[in-house]
């Protein structure tokens, strides 16, 4: 069941000021409408076969299938000859009505005087009976409507009772409704929950715009229209071009060929580019919750507040805390990559995309250390080889320099040990991601979510984005062990006070860097905030006497009866923080 907010709330009317309303409603009548009021008795014909349909990828991709009768002939082949080919005729259309094939070649049809639309196939009897059902449903809706009626008949899998799944369209308000009060499917594509009236007249809108994408043909699309299309992708335009941190799911070349091939499709009126587009632009603001006072202003932000608890488990503090806490940074970055589980490309781009080229550094890094390693094991082993070194001849014992050789190899095979398993976990990340260097939004949607469902949500996934980093740190580590072992082992005061200060020295350096570098991100790339919202009021007033000389790109858009307002700026950096 579909959530559509509170009970008390108000639904928007799609046919004028106030729902439209049977005059008289008998008391065995029911209240039965999504937008509209319509009634219908019980146990009517309507309540048992008249089914509500969603027009989203669900209606219509998942049936595109191999017709069950042609499986048998799948080997069989026919041969024409010429004269058989010039006696070949189209198959017949019912009378009334007209066929029409979308350009991905899914065939639809459409009767003018019924305003009737049928996919896939249509014999004579099936337009019989969608005659009879859209008898029944006119009998709900106002008269002089600019309303189209999609109807799919099913046959039911138990009983084989015929089925149809009807959704009515209204062009005049750029919506779909339906004669079912109870939906018994589910019209939340995205599972975002409606709160107002206005979250349920976009998500309308969008159905709408599918509608007109999956049957493009059947009405000529007015010049306003094409209009919004256009405005719409040179706002998105203006908008990824001028912000880092945009929630617009396209890159600015993608919406560049948009626009172009929207004014080629309006010139030669082809509407399948509107509705495609549009259906496109209003996914996007639905799940940015476009038009909503929390609207999503920021590509990282989320709109829900956080939970308790919505923090770290204690297994990942644990491996975060042994992996030098590489893994909280790799978290940190998947979490604002997928807010509320939205794919952008733009900031899939700049986020996850370049770690190809760390990896590569690592890899780099890695072969030096064990080249490192290489050469400290045979300098240990040219040592232990000399005539009489480290032997006691007398007892006939092992003296205490060969020992601390043998720990000090032991350390250097440690950090062999953590560079190979580096590289090979390098290398299969990077094979990874490089098959998804062209793919589109979906392919990175599907694998985000394949990430997402890792263990922890992200946890598991930051762990292993983090191991080549955290198993290049501690090769270094366990090669300063043996090389410090392998240093001690002479016997001369003042060489042994040289290294213990050098090593102090070099210890103090690097945990000064460190402290330095990790609060601002040494293995991320830092994005540029439109605003900070934990800023202090002192930064806020230093901010404002930046903006005063900043460039601030002004956006309008009336789009689907709202209207909205707003200013964006570029990154200002200052010595107070950044805005």
């Amino acid at each position: 069941m579909a959530y559509f907010g509170p009970t008390n709330l108000p639904v928007p009317s799609l046919l004028g000021s106030r729902p439209f309303q049977t005059p008289s409603c008998p008391a065995n009548h029911r209240v039965a409408s999504f937008n509209h009021r319509v009634c219908l008795p019980e146990g009517s014909y309507s309540a048992d076969d008249i089914h509500s349909l969603v027009p989203d990828d669900r209606f219509r991709y998942p049936q595109a299938q191999e017709h069950p009768s042609l499986m048998s002939h799948r080997d069989k082949l026919t041969t024409y000859t010429s004269q058989d080919r010039r006696n070949l005729s189209p198959t017949a259309t019912p009378r009334d009505w007209t066929k029409y094939i979308h350009p991905e070649g899914l065939p639809y049809f459409y009767n003018k005087s019924l305003r009737v639309i049928v996919q896939r196939e249509l014999t004579d009897q099936q337009a019989g009976e969608i005659f009879q059902i859209k008898e029944i449903i006119d009998q709900h809706l106002p008269p002089n409507n600019d309303f189209d009626v999609v109807i799919d008949p099913r046959k039911d899998g138990d009983s084989r009772r015929k089925l149809f799944f009807t959704y009515i369209v209204d062009h005049k308000q750029r919506s779909i409704f339906w004669l079912d009060d109870n939906l018994k499917v589910d019209v939340d594509t995205f599972q975002i929950p409606r709160l107002n009236s206005g979250m349920l007249e976009s998500h309308c809108e969008y159905l709408y715009w599918k509608h007109i994408g999956f049957f493009p043909d059947v009405r000529e699309q007015p010049a306003e229209n094409w209009d919004e299309l256009e405005s719409s992708l040179l706002h998105l335009m203006i908008d990824v071009s001028g912000s880092s941190t945009t929630t617009c799911t396209l890159k600015l070349k993608d919406l560049e060929n948009m626009d172009t091939l929207a004014k080629s499709a309006r010139e030669k009126k082809k509407p399948f580019a509107l509705g495609r587009y549009m259906s496109s632009i209003w996914e996007d603001r639905l799940t940015n919750h476009y038009g909503q006072p929390w609207a999503r202003l920021n590509s990282g932000d989320s709109v829900y507040v956080a939970k308790d608890g919505s923090g770290s488990s204690l297994w990942f503090n644990i491996v975060a805390a042994l992996l030098f806490g590489m893994p909280t940074t790799y978290l940190d970055t998947l979490r604002r990559v997928w807010p509320d589980k939205i794919t952008s490309m733009p900031v899939w781009t700049e986020e996850i995309k370049p770690l190809d080229k760390d990896w590569d550094t690592y890899n780099l890094l890695s072969t030096v250390f064990l080249n490192a390693n290489l050469a400290f094991l045979a300098i240990g082993a040219g040592d232990s080889n000399k005539d009489g070194a480290g032997k006691d001849e007398s007892s006939g014992r092992t003296d205490t320099p060969d020992k601390k050789m043998l720990l000090s190899s032991t350390f250097s095979y440690l950090s062999i040990l953590c560079l190979l398993v580096a590289i090979v976990i390098t290398t299969t990340l990077q094979r990874r991601h490089r098959k998804m260097v062209r793919s589109d939004v979906r392919i990175i949607h599907d694998y985000m979510q394949a990430l997402h469902a890792s263990l922890g949500n992200f946890e598991g996934a930051a762990v292993v984005y983090s191991l080549p980093i955290a198993l290049l740190l501690w090769s270094v580590v366990f090669f300063s062990i043996a090389f410090l072992i392998m240093c001690f082992a002479n016997t001369i005061w003042w060489s042994n006070g040289v290294i213990i200060g050098g090593t102090t020295v070099g210890l103090l350096v690097t945990l000064l860097g460190i402290a330095k570098l990790l609060p601002e991100g040494l293995f991320t790339r830092s994005r540029a905030r439109r605003s900070d919202q934990s800023a202090t009021k002192t930064k806020g007033d230093i901010a404002a006497e930046h903006l005063l000389s900043a460039t601030a790109i002004t956006k309008k858009s009336f789009v689907g009866g709202f209207s909205a307002e707003w200013s964006r700026s570029g990154s200002i950096s200052s010595n107070s923080g950044e805005v």
